[in-house]
């Protein structure tokens, strides 16, 4: 009987072992200072006893332990930034010594095993764009190198039209023609590893300035449909008005062809215009002529110009009078 007790306890552990389902390794990658969480997929019940291992370079190590419904970090590194609870486990602050493989093996209601890869990578760098452009009679083709300054990320090209990506290349550099490129394309570099991604982009203006062309001709060349149609309707809408005015005027000398009083009437209408105006001009400049006699004849006879003088006084004063026997005749009818 006692040979049998040692026996059953293995074929019972064998059993235990064999009724726990492990579920498939999930894989996590976080940057440096980000937070990892992992979701067990179920629920730790009231008797669930659980064990949570760290392999890392082929070392394992337990890092915590539930028991009675509570979590004991054990690992002096995740401590203060570890949380666990029911259904999952958060690693916060994340550091590159954190990457290994996780397993939470757990037993009594349910029976699992999860498994989980964490990598913890070095946040990507903003991008460098290197232009080169070499020019010549016709157009310009312009090199592009989408750099990381760390040499620690991948790197490839998004091609933008109106914002939307239309192409891609999976090269650090790529080769264009500046004749092809329009106002509304722009270059994407984009640096990314599985856990984070930076991207930085140039256009068309920034290309042009950088070849050999000037500003002026940058803003030509980036508003060239927009000269082209200004330039088309200044050459169709001006033949018009010219055509316009020219048989507005032939139909006036045919309309004057078959009305001959109609015309006389006009050709009289604009020489009395023109004779009027004459006449206005002779009497402006006689009345000039006349002035300057006056202005003459005053220096000549002070006798005489003291005279109209005293003259004007006593008209001032005559009307003075006439006002005061006005007032006085007002105030006796009151």
């Amino acid at each position: 009987m006692r040979l049998l007790i040692p026996q059953l306890s293995v074929l019972l552990m064998s059993l235990r072992l064999l009724g726990t389902a492990e579920d498939s390794v999930a894989q996590i990658n976080k940057p440096v200072n980000g937070t990892a969480t992992f979701h067990y997929g179920f629920k730790l019940g009231a008797k669930t006893k659980c064990t949570i291992w760290k392999t890392s370079q082929g070392v394992k190590r337990e890092v915590a332990e539930y028991r009675n419904q509570y979590f004991n970090v054990s690992d002096d590194e995740l401590k203060a930034r570890a949380v666990f609870n029911q259904t999952e486990l958060m690693i916060q602050n994340l550091a590159m010594t954190d990457s290994g493989a996780y397993y939470l093996k757990c037993w009594l209601a349910p029976n699992r095993i999860s498994v989980f890869n964490l990598t913890v990578y070095k946040p990507v760098q903003q991008p460098v764009i290197k232009t080169e452009c070499q020019c010549g009679c016709n157009d310009c083709n312009c090199t592009l190198y989408c750099q990381d300054p760390t040499n620690s990320s991948s790197a490839h090209w998004v091609i933008l039209h109106n914002s939307m990506p239309v192409n891609n290349s999976s090269e650090s550099t790529i080769w264009i023609p500046l004749g092809n490129t329009s106002k509304s394309t722009k270059y994407m570099c984009v640096l990314q590893n599985p856990a984070d991604q930076r991207n930085a982009s140039i256009g068309f203006e920034q290309l042009c300035f950088t070849s050999r062309y000037s500003k002026f001709l940058c803003w030509v060349w980036s508003y060239w449909k927009t000269c082209i149609y200004v330039t088309m309707a200044v050459l169709v809408i001006l033949p018009i008005i010219v055509l316009a005015k020219k048989i507005k005027e032939a139909v006036l000398r045919k309309l004057r062809g078959y009305f001959p009083s109609w015309r006389t009437e006009v050709d009289n209408q604009n020489k009395e215009g023109r004779l009027g105006d004459m006449e206005m001009t002779s009497v402006k400049s006689k009345l000039k002529d006349n002035k300057a006699v006056l202005r003459k004849l005053r220096g000549y006879f002070p006798s005489w110009r003291t005279e109209v003088d005293n003259q004007n006084k006593e008209c001032r004063m005559g009307d003075m009078e006439m006002a005061s026997v006005k007032s006085q005749l007002l105030d006796n009818t009151g």
